[in-house]
């Protein structure tokens, strides 16, 4: 809280009564849910390098962030989740490339993962 302060020109005791102000709280999440919402493109292209990198930590965490990475769980018969619906529309927002892109990773992490009889061993994924 003290870099916060000094960052913001701010007391720390003001800094404090803030977090503790409801819809002081509602107003961050609500700042943080758009700025996620409105960088996720741009999110999307970084994850896209990182993993082609190597680095699949990277693009699981953005992922996480949007709340968009869920654990593989085999389940039979059709499922339409609201948080499915919601990735299917923004994977449709994706321009082809990257699309194609998100698809070689999504291949790549499922061979990884059933390459480990189904479990993630411990892995980063």
């Amino acid at each position: 809280m003290k870099y916060i302060a000094e960052k913001s020109n701010v007391s720390r005791m003001t800094i404090w009564r803030w977090f503790r102000d409801k819809d002081f709280l509602e107003w961050m999440n609500d700042q943080t849910k758009l700025f996620l919402s409105q960088t996720f493109s741009e999110r999307i292209n970084i994850a896209i390098r990182r993993a082609k990198a190597g680095d699949f930590n990277f693009s699981k965490l953005l992922f996480e962030m949007e709340g968009e990475y869920i654990k593989k769980t085999k389940v039979e018969g059709m499922l339409e989740s609201k948080q499915f619906i919601e990735i299917s529309k923004k994977v449709d927002n994706l321009l082809p490339e990257q699309r194609k892109q998100l698809i070689a990773i999504a291949i790549k992490v499922e061979e990884e993962f059933e390459s480990n009889g189904g479990s993630d061993n411990g892995s980063s994924w």
